[in-house]
């Protein structure tokens, strides 16, 4: 060390390792720190939630969350004028919910927020559920008023929980006993019509691991009413695609049409083939 004095141990332990990791207990963190202090007016607030929250910034951070906490009608003013033009920015609603489900605001924001949440977009309601159902929770220890929002919105997140998901994962591990259900339709009893939407809405897809031809082999498996029910899912799929509906067709539903549903047996009912090629016509009109 005497004879090269330029050779030294590094002061700082970044500079001896190429890779390094600032926790939230290191004083650089904190000098990282990449702050968006939330406006304080309800005007500047509204325009501010619109704001896309940067997704490359690894030290963002905001106080979104500490204005809901101590300034309930601060935030939940600038939310409502948002509703009101139809913007319900869903990663704002969830941070605002955890924070009014705190003791000592949930009553308050109970009172004045339930209305309004209760007209959420389902599409919004289902992002963000388990805050909306944690929010739930925790007021419904001690509310005394609109007990019947909180009923409704009970029922409406029941609808979500018994609806049929797509989850990759688990549809690649059961494909094979999954797919030769369809060949055991009356086996399965009450649940037969929930099957059948299932296997509908996977083929609507997209569905990893899955080709066109094992559906249309499941599908054309299925009996009468189990090809009535898929019928009117996929109908029901291009209604709650809303506003894009024309795209839904173009890209699922009519891939579907034509290229899974067994066309050489003709078992939908007159009713459900008129309403899907209703669909078709005023699309490609």
């Amino acid at each position: 060390m005497q004879t090269y004095p330029q050779w030294q141990l590094a002061t700082n332990e970044r500079d001896e390792s190429s890779h390094w990791m600032s926790g939230t207990g290191d004083p650089d963190y904190e000098d990282r720190r990449d702050v968006d202090i939330a406006p304080r007016k309800r005007k500047e607030l509204v325009q501010w939630l619109t704001k896309p929250i940067p997704e490359r910034r690894p030290f963002y951070e905001d106080t979104w969350r500490e204005v809901c906490r101590a300034r309930f009608f601060h935030s939940f003013f600038a939310l409502r004028d948002l509703a009101q033009d139809g913007v319900w920015p869903a990663s704002r609603w969830r941070e605002a919910l955890q924070a009014w489900a705190e003791e000592g605001i949930v009553l308050r924001s109970w009172r004045y927020a339930a209305p309004l949440v209760q007209t959420m977009p389902d599409a919004v309601l289902l992002e963000i559920d388990h805050a909306v159902t944690w929010w739930m929770e925790a007021a419904s220890k001690a509310i005394s008023r609109h007990v019947d929002i909180l009923l409704n919105l009970c029922r409406q997140v029941l609808a979500f929980l018994w609806s049929p998901r797509l989850y990759q994962p688990l549809l690649t591990a059961f494909k094979s006993q999954f797919l030769d259900s369809a060949n055991h339709y009356a086996d399965l009893g009450e649940h037969r019509q929930q099957f059948a939407t299932f296997l509908t809405y996977a083929a609507l897809g997209p569905t990893e691991g899955y080709t066109v031809e094992e559906f249309r082999s499941a599908i054309g498996a299925l009996p009468q009413e189990g090809l009535e029910k898929s019928a009117q899912a996929l109908s029901q799929a291009l209604e709650g695609a809303a506003d894009q509906r024309e795209d839904y067709w173009k890209n699922r539903a009519q891939p579907f049409w034509q290229k899974i549903w067994p066309k050489s047996r003709n078992l939908a009912t007159p009713a459900n083939r008129r309403v899907l090629d209703s669909h078709g016509n005023c699309l490609q009109r």
